[in-house]
């Protein structure tokens, strides 16, 4: 016999399991349908390929939100394309109070980018190729707000490590690079079809080998080198200690030399002294006989002046004495033709 199944308890379980699924999903649920998610906006200048609505938005590696929207918006001023992305951020993540006001989310988001809170694209997985936006505090980067929106707040963003490199790789002289690499691998490629190279590897075999061959030899003389060098630093230092030995008692002998010579200076700089003081009273002595001299030459050069009454006197005296030689001169001239003048007189 059959037992009929009462509809009104089939109905009261259908309806207690919807009830648990609805305490499930407003209690268990992972971010909550009532939560507050603020949300940001980011413009990035760069390719934003591999972001997605939904790609995940970390904070050191934690993920905080995620991306709700991404457009492409044309700048008439500059005439470029700017590239707004929308992001939602989870306040259970952050610690945020739930009733935490606007103003203090902007007052607070204001303090977080002066210390340096910056957006950018990361690389989820190198497979894949998507990306999502990381952020981070970078103290050091430069504030770059577009300003273009007045229903977010807006984050500044930062170059990613990719969008770097490939910076550097646009300043790289490619083609330059490119063709200095074809050289090079033109010259391996001469080098290794060389005709020459075979007997050039031969010739390095034979030096390698002769350098074993030298290095065999080293290893089974540098013990006798090792032997004879510590034999020779025994003897020298046995000669060293001999000469010390030696030299102890000339160097007391110099020392005293130098000690006498020394006096012996000491004494010859008092006589030099002395001698000195006497020359200069020498000197002065003569100084003043050469005073006088001087005032005497000066006196006589007065006498023989030409206008002087000395040479005068002195001029009339020697015409007198001409005129007296002339008359000698003439009477002994006289004497010498008329001889008998002394007996009989002039005629």
């Amino acid at each position: 016999m059959t037992v009929k199944a009462n509809p009104s308890i089939i109905g009261m379980f259908v309806l207690s399991a919807l009830a648990l699924g609805v305490l499930a999903i407003f209690y268990l649920g992972d971010a909550g349908l009532n939560e507050e998610k603020p949300r940001l906006i980011l413009f990035f200048e760069g390719d934003v390929k591999g972001l997605d609505v939904g790609s995940p938005v970390t904070l050191r590696g934690v993920r905080i939100g995620q991306v709700e929207d991404i457009a492409v918006v044309f700048d008439s001023k500059d005439l470029s394309f700017d590239i707004p992305v929308i992001i939602s951020v989870t306040r259970s993540k952050l610690g945020f109070e739930a009733g935490m006001k606007r103003e203090k989310d902007g007052a607070l988001l204001d303090r977080l980018i002066e210390q340096g809170l910056r957006a950018r694209l990361n690389i989820q997985s190198l497979v894949t190729g998507k990306l999502e936006v990381e952020l981070g505090f970078h103290p050091n980067s430069e504030v770059k707000m577009r300003g273009l929106s007045r229903e977010y707040p807006e984050i500044p963003t930062i170059p990613s490590n990719m969008e770097k490199i490939a910076r550097v790789l646009e300043d790289l002289p490619l083609e330059r690079i490119a063709k200095r690499t074809e050289e090079i691998l033109a010259g391996i490629d001469k080098l290794v079809n060389a005709p020459d190279l075979p007997q050039m590897l031969a010739h390095l075999a034979s030096a390698i080998k002769r350098f074993d061959s030298l290095a065999r030899k080293l290893e089974t003389s540098v013990p006798d080198l090792t032997r004879r060098s510590v034999i020779m630093i025994d003897e020298t230092r046995k000669l060293v200690e001999q000469l010390q030995t030696q030299l102890e008692p000339l160097i007391g002998e110099w020392t005293r030399v130098a000690q006498d010579s020394q006096t012996m200076i000491d004494r010859m700089d008092k006589k030099v002294d002395h001698a000195v003081e006497s020359w200069d009273e020498t000197l002065l002595s003569g100084e003043q006989a050469f005073s006088q001299f001087s005032k005497t030459l000066s006196s006589a050069e007065s006498l023989v002046a030409e206008d002087s009454p000395v040479m005068r006197d002195v001029g009339v005296a020697l015409r007198e004495l001409a005129a007296a030689t002339r008359s000698i001169r003439i009477m002994a001239e006289y004497l010498e033709r008329h001889p008998e003048a002394l007996i009989r007189g002039k005629q």
